[in-house]
């Protein structure tokens, strides 16, 4: 009697959910959500057939955004949080402990889907609300993330965390001609740094994620060069109070999720966040993770002239003025990170590392000698020159679990010192004589 009921009722709701109606799917999903709670062991003895039936509302979301009036566009948004509320019934720690078959492929790949098709359909917003908001997620956005960030609690195989991995890199494709792609990069990017500082992770997954996420990582940060992309990010941020463009907050990210890689401890102290978790505990990953690391810093601060030459006048003075301040911030990741943990790198790659601070000693002066930017170069210079003198001065740390490697790095720092110090000197020589009888500022 009770099956029958059961195949009854089913029956009805697939008959209805043809209908595809807002009022009809949300009618069904409340039901689903008191049948989980109520009825577990027959629910998900039926789960097939209910699934198929929550995977009807793919095909009328799709629908409903090509052909939707503007004045209806509020019931879309009105059922994604009945959606949500409804999986997050379903895809529970304790259910699925007893029902692991709903963590199969097709399940997960249905569930991914249906999160991207609602997230595209939140597209369809005025585009006045979205133009005040460019980088803030409206609240139906906020809903769909949240749950997908809750999603890893409820895996435990390498094959589910990297399949969810794949779906999330999907969102780091950003879109200039999509407004919300701003926020949603953003939001993904806070989501795959908890992923990686909250889970003790299989190490074929942090192989897939060093060497995955870094090269995108990369590309984010070039949008500063391209033109179009890099004014729309600059317009995205205008009149947001202490925001930053997307590019220069993926720096800053690369050095935050590249400091707990590196060095978890001195991550937990600078983020004030608890990590029970060492990343590079394997030395392949190790190797892995400083290969994409040291690369990521060199491809920021290493910019190509042709790269420069071809900067819009219009975006120009702020691309210049954010490169610098993201390359201290790089520069002080080598310094204080990077170096009093690499006792075992290579010394080739250790003494890159120096060159690199090197290099910022005359970079942006060179580089920029006809912008304006003259007085922030000087800024890099002088941080550059600090921070070689510093790497040179080891003595002062003697007691530091750290002296055996500053003592190797200072013996390598102190001959580049030494020729950046003799170039400034003969350069204020050359200057000097082009001066006449003006005397050079001290």
């Amino acid at each position: 009697m009770v099956n029958n009921s059961w195949e009854l009722l089913l029956e009805s709701w697939k008959q209805l959910s043809k209908d595809s109606s807002f009022n009809v799917l949300s009618t069904i999903y409340k039901n689903i959500r008191q049948m989980v709670i109520k009825s577990q062991v027959c629910f998900y003895e039926k789960f097939n057939v209910i699934w198929k039936i929550l995977m009807s509302s793919l095909s009328w979301i799709v629908s409903y955004r090509e052909s939707v009036a503007a004045n209806t566009r509020p019931l879309l948004l009105k059922l994604v949080p009945s959606i949500i509320k409804t999986f997050k019934n379903i895809f529970t720690p304790t259910v699925l402990k007893e029902f692991k078959t709903i963590l199969s492929k097709d399940y997960l790949f249905d569930l991914y889907n249906i999160l991207k098709e609602m997230l595209e359909s939140i597209n369809i917003l005025e585009e006045s609300y979205i133009k005040k908001n460019p980088i803030n997620l409206i609240g139906e956005e906020k809903t769909i993330f949240e749950f997908i960030e809750n999603l890893p609690n409820i895996f435990d195989t390498f094959e589910l965390f990297s399949n969810y991995f794949k779906f999330l890199l999907n969102f780091l494709n950003f879109q200039r001609d999509n407004p919300r792609s701003d926020g949603i990069t953003r939001r993904t990017l806070i989501i795959i740094k908890n992923l990686i500082t909250s889970f003790n992770l299989h190490k074929e997954f942090k192989k897939q994620i060093l060497n995955e996420l870094y090269p995108i990582l990369e590309e984010l940060v070039a949008l500063r060069f391209k033109n179009e992309v890099c004014e729309v990010l600059i317009e995205n941020i205008k009149n947001i109070i202490e925001s930053q463009p997307l590019w220069y907050e993926v720096g800053n990210y690369i050095v935050s999720i590249s400091r707990y890689i590196i060095d978890h401890k001195l991550f937990a102290k600078e983020e004030s966040k608890e990590v029970n978790h060492k990343f590079t505990e394997d030395k392949e990953i190790e190797d892995l993770a400083w290969k994409h690391i040291i690369h990521a810093v060199k491809v920021i601060i290493d910019i190509p002239k042709h790269l420069l030459d071809q900067l819009d006048k219009k975006i120009m003075d702020d691309v210049i003025k954010k490169s610098q301040d993201l390359d201290i911030i790089l520069m002080n990741f080598i310094l204080e990170a990077l170096l009093p943990n690499s006792e075992n790198l290579d010394r080739s790659l250790q003494q890159e590392l120096i060159i690199l601070i090197d290099s910022g000693c005359t970079a942006f002066n060179t580089s920029f000698s006809s912008i304006s930017f003259k007085s922030t170069g000087d800024i890099l210079d002088t941080f550059c020159i600090s921070a070689l003198v510093r790497l040179c001065n080891s003595e002062e740390e003697r007691d530091s679990k750290f002296y055996p490697i500053k003592q190797k790095i200072s013996n390598m720092t102190t001959p580049i010192l030494v020729n950046r110090c003799k170039a400034i000197f003969y350069k204020y020589l050359a200057d000097e004589k082009l001066s006449g009888t003006v005397p050079l500022p001290w």
